[in-house]
């Protein structure tokens, strides 16, 4: 059975983060599946801990651990570097999109590379944010899409997956930290000529985490990073 790698990064998730391992966990299982759980993490919190109590438990859950802020993208890229699977699930540490919604990832990538989750394309089942956050990400794609053109609806939901072939040609290419990355890696992807599949999912939001909203700053930063993207291509 081919391996999965799933790639958590996680930034301040005590609150958080042991109950989506150990639902991640009980999902995996129940499906028998060849898995590697990949967390990378820069917190200053009990997170480390918590992650670490888990691994000692599950040996094939793998930890690494930054000082200092890197940034969700800085996660992403090493979690692609240190992968081994014959697919990469990108998964959010707040678990707002189940694990058994990873199977309509896997069934996307038996016709595209790239499996990209959706709160916004056909079929998904998305609480909706209050209406100022769903005008800046509606700017938001709006500008990705006339900027890169990906024909993307929502490039920043947490939950990806790349086959091996995809992410390892991106790995050592990507040079994103914060929250851009994604449209770095799916803009990246499209250009290396790997087809992108845009597939709706069950989407929740959940509270405890350490980002509130979306704060002006990150946006500035957002903003920042897809004109050097752009610039860079």
């Amino acid at each position: 059975m081919a391996l999965l790698s799933i790639i958590i990064p996680t930034h301040e998730e005590e609150k958080r983060i042991s109950k989506t391992l150990k639902q991640l966990l009980s999902w995996l299982g129940s499906q028998k599946l060849s898995y590697e759980i990949i967390v990378v993490d820069d917190s200053s919190d009990s997170t480390p801990k918590l992650i670490e109590a888990e691994r000692r438990k599950n040996k094939r859950i793998r930890f690494f651990h930054f000082r200092g802020r890197r940034g969700k993208g800085f996660a992403l890229t090493q979690g692609f570097k240190k992968a081994v699977g014959e697919t990469a699930v990108m998964y959010d540490a707040d678990g707002s999109t189940p694990a058994f919604e990873i199977k309509k990832l896997l069934s996307a990538l038996r016709h595209s590379d790239v499996a990209v989750g959706s709160r916004k394309a056909f079929g998904a089942n998305a609480e909706q944010p209050h209406l100022r956050r769903q005008l800046s990400s509606r700017a938001f794609n709006l500008l990705v899409n006339s900027l890169f053109s990906l024909g993307i609806k929502d490039t920043q939901c947490g939950f990806k997956a790349f086959k091996k072939v995809v992410y390892k040609k991106l790995a050592p290419k990507m040079q994103s930290t914060g929250f851009e990355w994604d449209v770095e890696a799916l803009y990246r992807a499209k250009k290396l000529g790997f087809k992108l599949s845009e597939v709706g999912v069950y989407w929740r939001h959940q509270k405890g985490g350490s980002i509130r909203g979306f704060p002006l700053r990150t946006g500035l930063k957002m903003l920042s990073g897809l004109a050097r993207i752009k610039k860079s291509h």
